[in-house]
């Protein structure tokens, strides 16, 4: 069974109140050969806060109607591939004065029979405001009511275990071309036993090999699948006729230390598309 979630794309949290905020980095865990990783906990707001540190297997994928979400009850591939049963953080829940930092400690003990692969799961960082005591305010009101807001934030944790490898295949471009938007969806085999994490530039060619739409977005393809590209053409409407589509595959990515990242050699996948009158 799959529970979907949806992603907000550039939000680290959401809050009520600015002045109640906890930072994390790096972005991912990475886990090293001795089985240890570490992240920082930072405290950017005003005020003590109360931090706690879980796990949860997930990942993302998309729906139908091209939307990016989080998946985090596929059972079957939790069994193979979930580093949660693995993993202890130290500390696991600790509170952060204003300005404050803490270091966050990981350290994975896979079983002896663990396969080569790449095991993951969700860091889950839960904050909020250090309770005071209540009925600390005006004996007068005779009664004293707190209200507190816990914030979510999930970053991936990774653990390589052996020989790893990656890789993209497409087996399939389509695309369809309404009113100012070109629509392109491409279907994928994710080969190899990682995560394929690293940048996607999509290009429009006309037949002449000139570049006519180029675009580049960061891609994380957990598993076997489909993802759209939606290009918003605005008052520059495409002309009839056909055209060439390439996409690019690379495992680079500005956010990630390439050190950490499984390499593969650059992927290009090139097929024509029909752009009717």
């Amino acid at each position: 069974m799959k529970t979907y979630i949806p992603v907000v794309i550039g939000a680290l949290f959401l809050s009520w109140s600015t002045k109640a905020q906890v930072g994390i980095a790096p972005a991912a865990v990475f886990i090293n050969g001795r089985g240890v990783g570490s992240t920082t906990i930072m405290n950017t707001g005003a005020v003590s806060m109360e931090v706690g540190i879980s796990f949860q297997f997930g990942y993302p994928d998309e729906l139908p109607d091209g939307g990016l979400m989080m998946v985090y009850d596929d059972t079957v591939r939790k069994l193979k591939y979930a580093l949660d049963g693995m993993i202890r953080a130290y500390p696991k829940s600790f509170t952060l004065p204003p300005g404050g930092k803490q270091i966050v400690r990981m350290q994975v003990r896979p079983p002896g029979d663990a396969q080569p692969g790449v095991y993951f799961t969700r860091v889950k960082v839960s904050s909020q405001q250090q309770l005071a005591d209540i009925g600390e305010g005006d004996p007068a009101e005779g009664l004293a009511t707190q209200i507190n807001m816990r914030f979510e934030q999930v970053v991936a944790a990774f653990y390589k275990s052996g020989s790893v490898s990656t890789g993209i295949e497409v087996t399939k471009l389509h695309s369809r071309c309404l009113d100012q938007q070109l629509n392109l969806e491409y279907d994928f085999k994710r080969t190899g036993n990682a995560p394929f994490l690293g940048n996607l530039i999509t290009e429009v060619l006309k037949a002449n090999d000139e570049v006519v739409l180029r675009y580049s977005r960061p891609v994380a393809l957990y598993f076997d699948g489909s993802r759209k590209l939606g290009f918003q053409l605005g008052e520059k409407k495409m002309e009839a006729g056909t055209y060439s589509v390439r996409l690019t595959f690379t495992t680079e990515r500005s956010d990630i230390d390439p050190a950490e990242i499984v390499a593969a050699q650059p992927y290009i996948y090139q097929d024509q598309i029909v752009i009717p009158e």
